[in-house]
């Protein structure tokens, strides 16, 4: 894998990492996204990808 899609890579989470960066659970996390909470994208019917921008924005709103 080549340097660029390592950094391209580290720029979306899946729903395992963000649940953990998050503490949340997978279907509480899906509820969220849902309701527009936090913006994900599904690249296949049982993928999701969070972008990291999403995941600190929603860390910082819920820590206020």
């Amino acid at each position: 894998m080549s340097k660029k899609n390592v950094e391209t890579e580290k720029l979306f989470l899946t729903l395992n990492e963000a649940c953990k960066m998050l503490r949340l659970s997978r279907p509480t996390l899906v509820k969220l996204i849902k309701q527009g909470k936090i913006k994900a994208f599904k690249p296949s019917i049982r993928v999701w990808r969070i972008p990291a921008e999403e995941v600190f924005k929603f860390e910082k709103s819920s820590q206020k």
